[in-house]
């Protein structure tokens, strides 16, 4: 069963990364208990969490501060990302598994059905995390999986900016059935060429990011 304090961390993760409190903007841990119908002490845990992450910054008896994105950080992370996807993407090739495979094709097509459409670009954004969820599940690497969300939180953020622009969601789409394709097709050098050009699409246009709002960033 979810604690108080996960309910919390997930929660203000959630509106952390989709820029429902955007970087720079002081929060109160008062209001966020109040929101929740949580205690202030499962608030508290959960922005210290958070504050590990790198994605706020607590003052003592005061009000809390979310971070602006590091891109410095995105870089490092994605560093790590790049060696660690690109070997589950592998193991999926090696230990070939058919209803993976079935799964990360029915994720494609609910990422086609949408793509055009602006009003579901938080649907679309859950169905990316999820094809990546289903390719680290089959190798069982869940929990590294866990591990790198916590440290992704400023590349998710600059990701976020960036999907409006017009044609990104069919860049991730079109990404995706690539890497699909090459696994389907038990391709590794495909497979590794698509998941490295995937996972550095948004790192390559961060300054482009960053120029149309240098307010969310450091």
């Amino acid at each position: 069963m979810i604690t108080a304090t996960e309910k919390a961390y997930n929660e203000i993760l959630r509106r952390i990364l989709i820029l429902e409190l955007p970087p720079g903007i002081y929060i109160s841990r008062n209001e966020i208990a109040e929101q929740l119908n949580i205690s202030k002490t499962p608030i508290r845990e959960a922005l210290q969490h958070l504050e590990q992450d790198g994605l706020v910054k607590i003052f003592p008896q005061s009000k809390t501060l979310v971070t602006k994105i590091d891109i410095n950080k995105i870089k490092r992370t994605n560093f790590l990302r790049i060696a660690i996807e690109a070997e589950v993407v592998r193991e999926m090739i090696l230990n070939y598994d058919d209803e993976a495979i079935m799964e990360l094709g029915k994720t494609l097509k609910k990422q086609e059905e949408i793509l055009d459409d602006i009003t579901r670009l938080e649907e679309f954004n859950e169905l990316d995390r999820a094809f990546h969820n289903i390719m680290f599940k089959a190798v069982g690497q869940e929990e590294l999986n866990d591990l790198l969300k916590s440290k992704m939180g400023h590349k998710i953020r600059a990701r976020r900016l960036e999907l409006p622009r017009k044609g990104k969601a069919r860049e991730i789409y079109d990404d995706h059935k690539a890497v699909y394709e090459a696994i389907k097709e038990k391709n590794l050098r495909q497979a590794d060429k698509y998941i490295r050009k995937h996972l550095t699409g948004t790192v390559s246009k961060i300054e482009d990011i960053k120029k149309e709002k240098p307010y969310f960033f450091d």
